[in-house]
């Protein structure tokens, strides 16, 4: 037993660099004071920090409180103020919708004057719409009268043309005869200057087929006797087309 406590005596210094507060051997606890009273300490420093940190949440309680309380009367005296100011807002708000619909009617009032003077000269310019469209339907008169008097006249020139033209208008090319011609064989055309033909058929040997518009005769022609009619205007189709419009119109 003796031996036990001395080697327990031996170790406690190393128990105590370890942080041992206390040690139970067999039937007997041994204490370190030293230590204990360091925990104590330690225990009272944390319960002073605590009871500085409860002092500092209660004042700050109560600071919350003040400010409660003075934003509460705060807000009752904005909720005063702002239900007066309502009403004088009100008031105000009257008044101007009073004014507005007492110049909008000053407004109607001039645009009722201003649309009477509108409609006098809108009944003016319809007056004046109707006699030019009275003038335009004289001048469409007159120039249709006008047309009616050039178809005559051209229907005239096309009946004149007419002795000189072919009864079946040209289908190909129209030629005119440069010189005279008289035919050698049968499959030749006899030609006189200045006579209209029709070519038929273009050959490579320089003798095409041609009718002529005024004996509807066909035969072969030199091409150095013959060239391109340019001089006229109208193609013999568009001459009978003209001639049976102006015939219709009359």
């Amino acid at each position: 037993m003796e031996s036990l406590l001395v080697t327990a005596r031996d170790n406690i210094d190393m128990l105590k660099e370890m942080g041992l507060i206390s040690l139970t051997i067999g039937y007997y606890t041994v204490y370190d004071e030293h230590a204990i009273d360091e925990e104590v300490r330690s225990l009272m420093k944390k319960l002073e920090m605590v009871e500085r940190e409860r002092d500092d949440l209660l004042e700050e309680n109560a600071k919350l409180k003040d400010t409660i309380d003075t934003l509460g009367r705060e807000v009752d005296e904005s909720n005063k103020s702002s239900i007066q100011s309502s009403e004088s807002e009100k008031e105000e708000s009257k008044r101007k919708m009073a004014k507005a619909m007492k110049m909008e009617i000053d407004h109607l009032r001039s645009s009722l004057q201003s649309k009477t003077g509108i409609k006098e000269t809108l009944i003016g310019l319809e007056k004046t719409l109707i006699e030019r469209e009275k003038e335009i339907e004289q001048l469409q008169e007159k120039v249709s009268l006008m047309n009616i008097q050039q178809l005559k006249e051209t229907s005239i020139t096309l009946r004149k043309d007419q002795s000189t033209q072919s009864i079946n208008p040209p289908k190909g090319p129209v030629y005119v005869a440069i010189s005279d011609w008289e035919a050698r064989r049968s499959t030749e055309l006899s030609i006189k200057k200045g006579e209209k033909l029709e070519i038929k058929e273009e050959r490579t040997t320089g003798w095409w087929l041609a009718r002529s518009l005024d004996t509807d005769q066909e035969g072969n022609v030199y091409i150095g006797d013959i060239k391109k009619d340019e001089e006229s205007e109208l193609s013999t189709l568009e001459s009978l087309e003209l001639f049976h419009y102006a015939m219709t119109e009359n």
